[in-house]
């Protein structure tokens, strides 16, 4: 998975680790990036001026108002309905899209909270819309249903997400990020579909910040745990600004991780053709990944 073309993705910093940053990409997007330069002009512009809510509104009111849309859309308030899991898959954006709209806020550095609360909330504010159905942001093409399904933590690098979603990938292929396909504001009930929306994509990938540790009589430990806090699994002692940024101690990411390895293991069905620009394979529920997983909640220490 790669950059677009010969535009270099800044490094993003991860702590005691390589600077991250995507190689080169499979197919060059160079040509489009250029005769859409319009669009890319018009998008930069989404999220950088905050617009006013509806004089007189308050966020009460608002909240009924979103509570309204959503049940008319979808029949339902509930959380992890099936029509609005359906709806978010196709709030998908494209990798050169994601890449784009990175470098035109130059939000490389800031942790994910930041770009919602200084990017997201401001562009989304007079209607509060989900990103990803702003007109701005629907008129560049790059939303559409999505083909990975992308797991990380607010309290991680933007950069580094985008970072490893773009690392040698289609630039074409269109990740679910929860950022844009789910409304950043209250009332959002019916948008906490997460784990629901993770069969409709065709692959998975999470994103965890590497986190510094100490080796203390042969036990690998984080932060300041001791060997025997850390064989104890004395995650509560993680001071939680470190706790917000690894995706195995946060308890949504566990929960799409297991959705995940359930869907495959009954094998689901994509509810349609996957696209041309799907090319990831299939979750390999015996990777590292789970089993750092399964050693995690395992009862004895291994």
């Amino acid at each position: 998975m790669g950059n677009c073309g010969s535009r270099e993705v800044p490094a993003v910093a991860v702590p005691e680790r390589t600077a991250l940053a995507p190689s080169r990409p499979k197919t060059s997007a160079n040509a489009s990036m250029r005769a859409r330069s319009s669009s890319s002009s018009s998008r930069a512009s989404v999220g950088k001026v905050a617009a006013a809510g509806e004089p007189g509104r308050s966020e009460e009111e608002w909240r009924e108002v979103i509570r309204a849309e959503d049940l008319a859309a979808f029949g339902s308030n509930e959380p992890g309905s099936a029509a609005a899991a359906a709806h978010s898959a196709q709030l998908g954006v494209t990798i050169e899209y994601l890449l784009e709209f990175t470098r035109e806020h130059n939000c490389w550095h800031f942790p994910t909270w930041k770009v919602v609360t200084d990017i997201i909330k401001p562009a989304t504010r007079a209607r509060r819309q989900r990103f990803a159905e702003l007109d701005a942001v629907q008129a560049t093409g790059a939303v559409g249903r999505a083909d990975t399904f992308a797991s990380h933590c607010w309290g991680a690098l933007w950069g580094l997400l985008v970072a490893s979603l773009a690392d040698q990938a289609d630039v074409r292929r269109r990740v679910w990020v929860d950022v844009f396909a789910v409304r950043q504001w209250a009332g959002n009930e019916a948008d906490h579909a997460y784990d629901a929306v993770v069969p409709h994509c065709t692959s998975f990938a999470i994103c965890c910040q590497a986190s510094p540790t100490k080796q203390i009589q042969g036990v690998n430990c984080l932060a300041s745990l001791s060997n025997s806090e850390m064989l104890a699994r004395r995650i509560d002692l993680v001071p939680e600004r470190i706790r917000t940024q690894i995706a195995f101690l946060r308890a949504w990411s566990l929960l799409e991780i297991m959705r995940a390895v359930e869907a495959e293991a009954r094998h689901e069905p994509h509810p349609a053709p996957p696209s041309a620009a799907s090319s990831v394979s299939k979750l390999d529920t015996n990777c590292s990944v789970f089993e750092l997983l399964r050693r995690a909640t395992s009862d004895s220490p291994s």
